[in-house]
Formats: structure tokens, sequence, C-alpha cells
């Protein structure tokens, strides 16, 4: 017997993807500044949590597929409290931990089925890599931040998105280039 899926709810969701440090949430913060509903990104939220509870950012990140698996539960949760018409920008899509799965070699498994489940964004952007900055909860390293940005490029195609590259502007400009996508 063949496992059937639920169609995706279409919905006016813009994500905002591209490896660490590419712009997506000094983006994202000018966005809401012009007035747009924004979703940011779980794992700094996640992050910014358990520091605010005594933990290190080494703490949290150790067991990376656990990390890895609460990002995606609560990612889930939050899409699934997002009214689906309404225009929203979002740091990050549901297929960006199954990129992340992939690029640190973890089980695909969780990550699949909820991509497969979830919502279909109206518009993926990929924000081209700027010079990569570590900041407090970005820890990966240049290296990485760019392969993780191939792997993105990837799993967005693999599911069918038509991705709109963001070239290097700046953040103005950046701006200007996505809003005429949006509805």
């Amino acid at each position: 017997m063949a496992t059937t899926h639920p169609s995706p709810v279409e919905t006016n969701w813009y994500v905002l993807t591209g490896g660490p440090s590419a712009g997506k949430t000094s983006l994202l913060t000018l966005l809401a500044f012009l007035g747009h509903r924004v979703l940011p990104e779980t794992a700094r939220l996640l992050i910014d949590v358990e520091m605010s509870h005594g933990r290190s950012v080494a703490a949290v990140r150790e067991d990376a597929a656990a990390f890895q698996q609460r990002i995606l539960d609560l990612k889930v949760q939050a899409e699934e409290r997002l009214p689906p018409r309404e225009c929203v920008f979002l740091d990050r899509g549901l297929p960006d931990t199954l990129a992340y799965c992939r690029a640190l070699g973890l089980d695909e498994t969780a990550a699949q089925a909820a991509v497969l489940q979830g919502p279909r964004y109206r518009v993926v952007f990929l924000l081209e890599q700027l010079s990569y900055e570590p900041d407090y909860a970005r820890t990966e390293d240049e290296a990485f931040a760019r392969r993780l940005a191939e792997l993105l490029e990837q799993v967005y195609e693999e599911l069918g998105y038509a991705i709109v590259r963001v070239p290097w502007l700046p953040l103005d400009e950046r701006a200007d280039f996505i809003l005429p996508y949006v509805d």
C-alpha cells in the first residue's frame, strides 16, 4: 500500500536563505523595520534562550543531531502558527535543516518528513555569501559556510523551487532587489 502525503499548503511566505554570514539576519531586520512581518532564525533564538539559562554555545551545539532536531521541531511549530496567506519573510525555511543534516553527515529522515509535510514557500531567496564573520552563535568556519550554501541551493532545487539569487549589494539595495517579488 502506497503512502500518500497531503499536498503542501501554498503560502505567501518568502524564505531568506544562504550560508552563515550571508546577511540574512540584517536583511530580515531591515524588512521588519520597513513594516513586513518576519520570522527570525530559529537556531539563533534557541542559542539565545539556552545562553540565558547559563549554557554555553558549545554545550548547546555539542550534540549536533539533537541540536538540529530541536531546531526542526521549533521551526515546524513556528510555521504551523503562521497564517498561510499572510506575507511573511523567514530567516531560513524547513529545507535549511535538511541541508544542515547533509553538511554535518546526520540522519535526514526527520528533516525530509517535515519538509514533505510542511508548507510550500512562495519564493526562496538565496543570498550570495559575504565575507565570513564568526560571532557568538555562528561557530562554523568559512569552508563550512560555503559548502552549506551549495547544499542549500541543491536542496531547494531538489524540492522544485526556482531560486532567486540575491547578489551582494548594500543592505538597502538588497531589500529593493527582493521586494518586487512580493505580492
